[in-house]
Formats: C-alpha cells, structure tokens, sequence
C-alpha cells in the first residue's frame, strides 16, 4: 500500500461541467478515479457560456470537491479569420510535420499553468492526444487518455464527405495524425483507450501500455421506473452540433425513415440533444420529425421511445448514447460503426444494420415484434449493467492506477 497520496496533475482541454455531452460524463469519470488514488491538480479550459468566457462558481465549487487544486484559464475567443491568417492556416496543413489539429490547438494559456505544476507531480493524466503532445517532455510519469482515434475518424469523415482541401491535404493529415498516434505509446507512460478494437491499432509488443477504459452508463440510470413507450416513436439523442451525430439524422431522416413510414405510417423521430445545428433545427416538420433542444435532462425523452436509432457513418471511440439507452430499458438499432467497440450481441442486446434499407427493415420488425422487443430491452440492460456501469468502470481503473503507482515507487 502506498504511505502517502501521489502528487497528481490532471490536464484537460475542457473542464468537465456541466456533465451535458459524452465528451465531459468520460472527463469526469477519468477525473474521478484518478481522485481516488492521489491528489489532483486540475488544470483545464472552461468552455461555460458565461460572461468573458469566465468559470462559473457552479464548475469551481464542483472541481473543487474533487481536486486539491483548480486552475481555470479562459478559453482564447474565436475571432474572424483574415485572408493572411488562412493562408497560415493553409502553410500549416501542407507544410508542417504537426497535424493541423494539434498546431491549431490553444496550447499557450494551459501550458502557462500546467508547467509550474507537472515538475512536481508524481503522475500527469492528460485528456487527448493534441494536449499531450505539448507536454511530451513529461512523458515517463504521463498517461494520457486517447479516447478517439483522431486519424480513424478522420479518414471516415474524409471518405464520406470530402472536403474542400485537396485529396493529397486530406491524406497528408490522415497519416500525420496516425503517425502521433503510432508514435505516442513510445512516449507516454500509458496510453487510455475505449475498446480493444482501438487497443489493436498498435502491434501486439506495444499493447501491454494500452489500458482500455470502455466508456459506461451512469448507475443510476438502472434505476429509473420504466415509463410507459409512445408507440412508434423512435429517438435520436446527442450533442447536435457535432459533424457526424448531424450526418447521422441527416442521413436517417433523407434515407431510412420514409421507408419505415411506408409500413409504420404513424412513425415518429425525436432529435434531442443540445445546441442543435441549423440543418437539424431544419428537419422539425412540426409533424414526423420534431426536435428537442438543450433539454435539462434526456432520460425521458429516451425512456419513451420505442426504439433508440444511432445510424451513425463516422467517428471513432465508442458511443454512450447506446450504452445509455439500454440502461434505461430502451432496444436500439445502430449501424456498425455507431456500436463499434461495445461488448454487445447483434441480436440479443441491440439490432445492428448498415444499408438504408436493412436499417429500414430492422426497426419496422422490432416495431411489429413485442416479444422480442421486451426480450431485447431486458437483455441490454442486464450486459450493460455488468460491463458498463460507471462505478465498475471507475474501480477497475483506480486499482489499475494504484497498481501502477506501488510498481513506480509513488508515494512511498
């Protein structure tokens, strides 16, 4: 057993408050486990909608029972970009060896802080790869927590939708973020991954510094008494500014839903998540499609649904849209990609379907089938509750973690 409390810095890119996307639940779980095993310096961006960009009180007193210190830096504000600062924008993609998402990241204002505190701790846990690639230097007492491949989910969205950059651009920062991704386990203490599958990007002599720490469902959300299902009603939940959750219902309403409504003719779609994009607000017909806007809480929206659709085309990681809405009892249809990484059986916890029309054909069976409706419903929420619970989640790795520290000499 360690005598003392490692020294502990925890740097993010966003400070994990609100808990109102995939995004900050993970931050903050991370942040949790790692509190229970050593004493955090937070160090992070504030992203809160409040005057000046500032950190709320709401965020520095929630920081502050978890960590021992809390240090928020605004986050630089996005001014219009001139023509001379997108041909530097341009000299970047082509000509650096960083990939643009690393270069562009606002690296000054957190490393001012981060500096001073990462000399004196025993252990540096690092939110995403783009931030630790500043603080390589530190690398030996450094694990970061990659969450998403970013060349992965590059290369999708790049296939699905090209942008207007060249191919050759395109492909360039594909390899370059691979090329980090690849070269990191050789940097880093440990890294943090979702899924095994993310875990196999690396050979098979490097995977022994590749933790996977699979994303969860809240516990209490086992909890919650069932509500009656609107018949027919499906439900699509997420941040809905985010490119490939916008995609998605985009692609869902274009191409699967009509052919759902020729059978189920009063078939409805909900979009509920927050800051919608305009083309989401767009596909509110008042009728077969509504949205719900920056909703306090999602769980009864998703709770009434007959069916949770994630038909997903891009991104990496894994979802926890998904995991979510089986723990509310809730049977989902996913394409491939939207349920990749996730401990779960086609057919038994969840449907998975990849063309508009099987995708189509699966929700209007589920739809027609209450039999294996339940079944699925009760089935998804058991394996979701033994495998992704938070809590489970948060032990696992806090042990891990503790381990790893007695093995370095920490806090003796």
């Amino acid at each position: 057993m360690l005598s003392r409390r490692p020294r502990i810095l925890f740097v993010s890119p966003i400070a994990p408050y609100p808990v109102d996307s995939g995004v900050k639940i993970r931050i903050r779980n991370m942040l949790d486990s790692v509190a229970q095993v050593g004493d955090v310096d937070f160090v992070g961006y504030s992203i809160d909608p409040t005057p000046d960009n500032l950190p709320s009180d709401e965020l520095l007193s929630d920081l502050a029972a978890r960590c021992r210190t809390v240090r928020i830096c605004r986050h630089p504000s996005w001014r219009g970009v001139g023509r001379r600062e997108r041909l530097k924008i341009l000299q970047r993609y082509f000509i650096s060896p960083t990939p643009v998402m690393y270069a562009d990241f606002p690296r000054e204002p957190l490393l001012t802080m981060v500096e001073p505190l990462a000399r004196e701790a025993d252990m540096i846990w690092v939110e995403r790869l783009y931030v630790a690639h500043w603080l390589r230097h530190h690398g030996s007492k450094t694990i970061v927590d990659v969450d998403d491949l970013d060349s992965v989910k590059l290369a999708r969205q790049i296939a699905l939708s090209p942008s207007s950059l060249s191919p050759r651009g395109e492909e360039a920062q594909v390899s370059k973020l691979a090329r980090e991704e690849r070269h990191a386990v050789s940097r880093f203490a440990r890294l943090v991954v979702c899924s095994d599958q993310d875990r196999a990007f690396w050979p098979s002599v490097a995977q022994d510094r590749v933790w996977v720490v699979p994303n969860g469902a809240d516990d209490r959300l086992f909890d919650f008494p069932r509500r009656p299902k609107v018949k027919n009603r499906l439900v699509f939940v997420g941040a809905m500014g985010y490119p490939p959750n916008v995609d998605a219902v985009k692609f869902f309403c274009a191409d699967i839903l009509p052919k759902v409504a020729l059978q189920v003719p009063d078939v409805t779609l909900w979009i509920v998540g927050k800051s919608p994009a305009e083309d989401v607000l767009k596909l509110d017909d008042g009728v077969r499609v509504r949205v719900a806007a920056d909703v306090p809480d999602v769980a009864p929206y998703v709770q009434e649904a007959a069916i949770s659709v994630v038909p997903l085309r891009v991104g990496g990681g894994t979802r926890l849209k998904i995991l979510e809405s089986l723990a509310l009892g809730t049977p989902v249809v996913s394409t491939t990609i939207g349920a990749e990484g996730l401990d779960l059986a086609d057919g038994r916890d969840l449907v998975i379907a990849d063309t508009s029309d099987d995708f189509a054909c699966e929700v209007i069976e589920l739809l027609r089938q209450e039999d294996r409706f339940s079944k699925m419903a009760d089935s998804g929420m058991q394996t979701v509750f033994e495998r992704y619970a938070w809590s489970k989640i948060r032990k696992t790795l806090s042990v891990d973690l503790q381990d790893w520290c007695e093995n370095r000499g920490l806090g003796l």
